[in-house]
């Protein structure tokens, strides 16, 4: 059990974690920008799972790393209501949202759960092999960064715990925006992954 507080603990609490994926891994966010340093630190945890699955290709057969990545996405009424602004529609891809797939070794998925009501999907947490849970309620975004940071914390839980968060992210990522060009989660990966 390790909390973090404030962006910089929270997000390099997230990058290390990630570190140690070996075949999953869930995160779901309100609200996500590409361009803060937590983007970057999650980009690097994914360069070194690549790098150390690439050593391990060397002596043993070994599966990509799979990222699916859940954005909450506020149609016209509700990004009005919400914002004032106009709606601009997410572009769904991993240049988009600032991270990198790697051949045969990370594979990177984006949807959006998209309404047009005040149903968003407000949940923000990371889930790691069925294993590990970080529930935190910072958003991947700017303010989390600034010299007087939003004021979050982070809590990473190892545990059974975290297949119940695995529960919901699966609910949620049924109802994704693009399911013709994103796969299902496979579903069993508590049987895999009770060790």
């Amino acid at each position: 059990f390790e909390v973090a507080v404030t962006g910089n603990e929270i997000f390099k609490m997230v990058s290390e974690a990630v570190k140690h994926a070996e075949n999953e891994v869930l995160i779901q966010t309100f609200a996500w920008d590409k361009n803060i340093k937590g983007i970057e630190w999650l980009k690097d945890a994914l360069i070194n799972v690549a790098e150390r699955k690439t050593e391990e290709r060397k002596n043993k057969n070994v599966t990509p790393l799979k990222v699916f990545v859940q954005i909450d996405e506020r149609g016209l009424i509700a990004n009005y209501a919400f914002t004032g602004k106009k709606y601009i529609n997410w572009k769904l891809d991993v240049d988009s949202i600032g991270l990198i797939q790697i051949d045969d070794l990370i594979e990177v998925y984006v949807s959006t759960y998209y309404h047009d009501s005040i149903a968003s999907n407000h949940a923000k947490t990371i889930i790691i092999d069925g294993k590990t849970l970080i529930i935190t309620g910072a958003n991947f975004q700017s303010s989390n960064f600034h010299h007087i940071p939003a004021h979050d914390a982070g809590y990473l839980i190892n545990g059974p715990c975290a297949l119940s968060a695995r529960k919901d992210y699966l609910y949620m990522w049924e109802l994704r925006k693009n399911p013709s060009e994103t796969p299902d989660i496979d579903k069993n990966i508590d049987m895999r992954f009770d060790n």
